[in-house]
């Protein structure tokens, strides 16, 4: 369980495909979402959840409710369940499965991006700064600094 205000946006964990979103006993609103692989995430005892349909895609991120108190709750917070075959993990601790490998046009707007952005980076790359050395105090300065130092 992680404490927050009500209202407060919840976002998916990563892609996936709505499984379930509505009113689920002690969970109250509640957001199910398969992540492939064998992997689910639930989020429980939202205010209210977005507008999700059972099979709809949902990118990581995507905000697919709220924080609040429904069902068999005591205060606003967010019900977090991580599942791997069904069975409860902690997700701070499970080694998660490689991601699959970028193919076709996602690897081709990778190469891209990162052709594009290597190229910045060797624009400024050779930049030579010149090393300067701070500028002396004022010669009043120094002296009540060096007066101060003696009383104390």
């Amino acid at each position: 369980d992680y404490a927050a205000s009500t209202g407060t946006p919840i976002m998916a964990a990563g892609d996936s495909r709505v499984e379930f979103a509505g009113w689920q006993r002690g969970y109250g609103n509640t957001v199910v979402l398969n992540h492939g692989r064998g992997y689910t995430t639930l989020y429980g005892h939202m205010s209210r959840t977005a507008k999700l349909r059972k099979g709809q895609s949902v990118a990581q991120g995507t905000v697919i409710g709220y924080v609040g108190s429904t069902g068999m709750s005591t205060g606003p917070h967010l019900h977090y369940e991580f599942r791997v075959n069904g069975a409860h993990r902690n997700p701070l601790s499970i080694t998660m499965p490689p991601p699959e490998p970028l193919a076709g046009a996602q690897l081709a707007s990778y190469r891209t991006y990162t052709a594009n952005a290597l190229a910045r980076i060797r624009t400024v790359e050779n930049i030579i700064y010149a090393d300067i050395e701070p500028a002396p105090a004022p010669a009043g300065k120094a002296l009540a600094t060096a007066l101060a130092t003696k009383k104390g």
